[in-house]
Formats: structure tokens, C-alpha cells, sequence
């Protein structure tokens, strides 16, 4: 990693703190508002963290700021998850299907009593 300066190293401490306190990156106006400098300054700043590999960058994305040990732990944390649901699938369509049937005995037994409340009604 290239050496950074010190306004440098306090934008990547707002970045991985902001990152890590609400999960997603901040806006360049939030990183605007520290007041370290002008936006041109700033936006300096984010190419020269880009290139020394401290963020990464996504173009023409809101909040498109990355920091690369998290985008890897979120891959790993991604496969889980899918490895996860394809596990669980099964026996959440078991669970679905069996949650069905049981609404559709309810709806039957509450449309018979009402049909019996009327017949008495009108009687």
C-alpha cells in the first residue's frame, strides 16, 4: 500500500468506522461534512486511497465506497447464506405447504359456520 497523508488516513478511519458502526459506506458529502478540505480535495483524496488499495470504488454507485477485506468477508458471509438457504429450502416448502393447508381447513370451517349463522339468522 502506498503511504497516505494524514487527512488521507483520517478519511479512511471515517470510512471504516462509518462502515462498520451502520454497515454501509458514507456518501461523499458525509465524508464532505469532516471539513478536511475542498470537494475537489476530497475527491483527490478517494482516487489516491483507490489507488494505494485502502477502498475500492464502483463508479456511478451511491455510496460506491468498499473497503477490500470487507468485500471479501461479505463474499464468504454471501455463500453462506446461500449455502445456508439451499439446505433449509426443503423444509420450508414442507412448512409452507403444511401452513396452506392448515389456512385452507380454517377458511372452509369459517365459511361453513358462517353459511349456519345465516341459515339461523333468516330462519
Amino acid at each position: 500500500m502506498l503511504s497516505l497523508n494524514d487527512r488521507q488516513q483520517a478519511i479512511l478511519a471515517f470510512i471504516q468506522e462509518h462502515i462498520a458502526s451502520k454497515g454501509y459506506a458514507p456518501s461523499v458529502r458525509d465524508i464532505h461534512a469532516l471539513g478536511l478540505g475542498a470537494l475537489h480535495t476530497l475527491t483527490r483524496d478517494l482516487v489516491r486511497l483507490a489507488e494505494a488499495g485502502a477502498i475500492q470504488r464502483d463508479r456511478g454507485v451511491a455510496r460506491g465506497i468498499r473497503l477490500p477485506e470487507a468485500a471479501n468477508q461479505m463474499t464468504g458471509q454471501l455463500r453462506a447464506l446461500v449455502a445456508a438457504w439451499e439446505t433449509l429450502r426443503p423444509d420450508m416448502d414442507i412448512a409452507r405447504s403444511q401452513a396452506a393447508a392448515n389456512m385452507d381447513r380454517q377458511v372452509g370451517l369459517a365459511r361453513e359456520l358462517l353459511h349456519e349463522r345465516r341459515d339461523h339468522a333468516y330462519g
